[in-house]
C-alpha cells in the first residue's frame, strides 16, 4: 500500500533537480516567457490565500484553532493552534526533469510552443474559411497556398512534438509538479518555475495554477492540522500512513469542489489536468456519482469519520464512503 510518507517520505530529495544544466536551461525560457513569473506567483498567492483558506475550513468544517467551550476560562488563550506556512521557490520535480532530460533542447524549445502553435493552427484554418471575404478589405498578397503551407509547416510541428510522447509523460505527473505539503514542516510550496512551465504547456493563467496549487496543498494541510468541532485533529501519524489514495482524494476532491463553486475559469483547467493523471489523484472521481446529491456534506463526514477512527486502508475507506451515502 503507497501511503503519503513512502511516497513524499523524503520530501525535499523529491524537488531537488538531478540535472542542473537541464533544470537552468528550463528557467531561462520560462522566464524568456515571463521575466515577471515569480512575482504574478507570489501576487496570485496572496490575493487567494485567506479566502482559499477560508473555503476550505467551511467545506471540510476543519479550523487551524481547536474550538473551545464559550463558558470555559480564558478560551481564546488556552485554545490550541496549528498553523500552515506557505513559501514561493523555485523548486523543481525530479519526476519532471527526469522526464525533460529524456528530450533535446529542440523538443523542449518546441514545447513551450505547442499550446501556441494549436492556436494559431485553429485561427489560421479560420483565416483560409475567410480568405476571399477578408482580402477584398486588406489588400493582402497572402494566398491560400501560402496559409495552407503554413497550417501544414505547424501541423507538423506539432505532430512530431506529440509523436514523441512528453506531453503524455508531462500530463502524467500530477499537481505535485506546481506545489508540495512538507508534514514535518508544516508548510506548503509553491513551485513558481513548475507553475509556469504548466501554464506554457497548457495554456492557462499563472493565476490558474497558483489557485489549483495553494488549493491542493492546503487541504492536505488542513486535512492534516486542522482540529474538527470537538478538538480532534487526525493522528499525525495516520495521515502520513493513510492510503495515498485517500490523502490525495481529499485534496483533489475539494480542489475540484472549491474551484467549480468560486472558481469557474479555474475548474476548467482543474478538469482537464484531471484525465491525465495518475490513479491517486483521479480516484476520488468515482467516490460520487455527477448526480449526486449534498456530496460535500456526505464527504466531510466521511473525511472526519475517516481521521477520528484511525481509517488507513482504502477498501475501509470506501466501506465508510458506501455507509454515509446509505445513510444521509
Amino acid at each position: 500500500m503507497e501511503t503519503f510518507y513512502s511516497k513524499y517520505k523524503k520530501f525535499d530529495e523529491q524537488y531537488y533537480p538531478n540535472n542542473s544544466n537541464r533544470i537552468n536551461q528550463i528557467e531561462n525560457i520560462v522566464i524568456g516567457f515571463n521575466k515577471d513569473l515569480k512575482k504574478h506567483v507570489e501576487k496570485a498567492k496572496e490575493k487567494h490565500n485567506l479566502r482559499i483558506r477560508s473555503l476550505i475550513s467551511d467545506k471540510t468544517g476543519l479550523s487551524l484553532t481547536a474550538r473551545r467551550p464559550e463558558n470555559s476560562i480564558d478560551a481564546e488563550n488556552t485554545a490550541e493552534k496549528s498553523s500552515i506556512t506557505i513559501w514561493v521557490n523555485a523548486k523543481v520535480p525530479k519526476s519532471l526533469s527526469d522526464v525533460l532530460a529524456k528530450y533535446d533542447d529542440q523538443v523542449l524549445d518546441l514545447l513551450l510552443h505547442y499550446s501556441s502553435m494549436k492556436s494559431s493552427i485553429t485561427e489560421l484554418h479560420y483565416q483560409l474559411s475567410k480568405h476571399n471575404d477578408f482580402r477584398k478589405i486588406s489588400n493582402t498578397t497572402v494566398t491560400e497556398t501560402d496559409l495552407k503551407n503554413t497550417i501544414q509547416y505547424l501541423t507538423g510541428l506539432k505532430q512530431m512534438i506529440e509523436d514523441t510522447g512528453i506531453i503524455d509523460e508531462l500530463r502524467a505527473l500530477g499537481p505535485d509538479v506546481i506545489g508540495g505539503y512538507s508534514p514535518n514542516n508544516k508548510r506548503v510550496e509553491l513551485f513558481w518555475l513548475g507553475i509556469g512551465f504548466s501554464s506554457l504547456l497548457y495554456n492557462y493563467t499563472i493565476e490558474d495554477f497558483v489557485i489549483i496549487a495553494l488549493t491542493h496543498e492546503l487541504v492536505h494541510g488542513y486535512t492534516h492540522l486542522g482540529f474538527d468541532k470537538d478538538g480532534n485533529m487526525w493522528k499525525p501519524n495516520d495521515f502520513l500512513h493513510s492510503d495515498i489514495n485517500i490523502v490525495e482524494g481529499f485534496a483533489q476532491f475539494y480542489t475540484q469542489q472549491i474551484c467549480k463553486d468560486y472558481y469557474p475559469a479555474t475548474a476548467i483547467v482543474f478538469e482537464e489536468m484531471l484525465p491525465h493523471q495518475s490513479y491517486e489523484y483521479k480516484s476520488f472521481t468515482t467516490w460520487f456519482s455527477e448526480s449526486e446529491s449534498n456530496k460535500n456534506e456526505k464527504a466531510r463526514r466521511v473525511l472526519l469519520k475517516t481521521r477520528n477512527s484511525s481509517v488507513l486502508d482504502y477498501s475501509k475507506f470506501l466501506l465508510i464512503l458506501e455507509q454515509a451515502k446509505k445513510s444521509f
